[in-house]
C-alpha cells in the first residue's frame, strides 16, 4: 500500500493482493484491501487505484462490489 501526491492530489494505491489457493474463499482478499483502503483514507488519499489481473474474476467482482471501476487496461509482458 503506497500513497504519492501529484497534480491532481493524494492518490493511494493498492497492488498485488492475492492469498496462496488452499486460503481463497475464505475472504481474506476482502480483508487485506479493506485494511488497505482504511490505512491510505487515514494518510489523506483523495483517490485509490489497484491492479487486477483481466481474468482474475472473483478480484474484480470483489473490487467492483468496495466500488472500484475499471479506469484502463494495461498489458503486461514477461519473457522466459
Amino acid at each position: 500500500t503506497l500513497r504519492s501526491e501529484n497534480i491532481y492530489g493524494h492518490v493511494g494505491w493498492i497492488s498485488m493482493v492475492g492469498a496462496t489457493p488452499s486460503q481463497r474463499g475464505k475472504g481474506l482478499g476482502h480483508m487485506a484491501t479493506v485494511s488497505g483502503i482504511n490505512y491510505l483514507v487515514g494518510k489523506g488519499v483523495e483517490e485509490i487505484e489497484l491492479e487486477v489481473a483481466v481474468g482474475n474474476t472473483a478480484a474484480i467482482e470483489l473490487y467492483r462490489k468496495l466500488g472500484f471501476e475499471i479506469a484502463f487496461n494495461t498489458l503486461w509482458f514477461e519473457k522466459s
